[in-house]
């Protein structure tokens, strides 16, 4: 199985893709927070978060934690969802198994296609507010 780097870079904005691993979640609000408000790392304008299946939960608890967090700031939220089509290669091993010799029926890797739900919630900081917070 092949993953993506949890954060990538697109253009002015970063990609975090969640997963449902709760020792994570921390570093997951912890790296959206720092590229949004405190720029530690590279100025980005928006931060997408990424969530798939039972990991849409995280998302958006991540992006409300964020909101929350902020301070002073006051974040824009758009979030759409969508379906993704995934591919499961079930190698020899995993495959369905003959009760005679525990191999697989043919040998050959079986695909299996399924959908599942995906959430992407992107988030920026509406500097408009920022203005009138600090003139007012």
């Amino acid at each position: 199985i092949s993953r993506k780097d949890e954060t990538t870079g697109s253009g002015t904005g970063m990609d975090l893709y969640v997963s449902r691993k709760r020792h994570l979640f921390g570093a997951y609000c912890r790296r959206a927070l720092d590229a949004l408000i405190f720029k530690k790392r590279k100025e980005y304008s928006f931060v997408t978060i990424h969530g798939l299946g039972a990991a849409i939960l995280v998302a958006c608890k991540v992006a409300l934690w964020v909101e929350h967090h902020a301070k002073k700031h006051v974040i824009r939220k758009t979030i759409t969802t969508s379906t993704v089509e995934l591919l499961d290669e079930h190698t020899p091993k995993e495959a369905l198994t003959d009760a005679n010799n525990g191999e697989s029926a043919d040998g050959n890797p079986r695909l299996e296609y399924r959908l599942n739900s995906a959430i992407h919630i992107r988030l920026s900081v509406d500097k408009s507010c920022i203005a009138h917070q600090t003139s007012g």
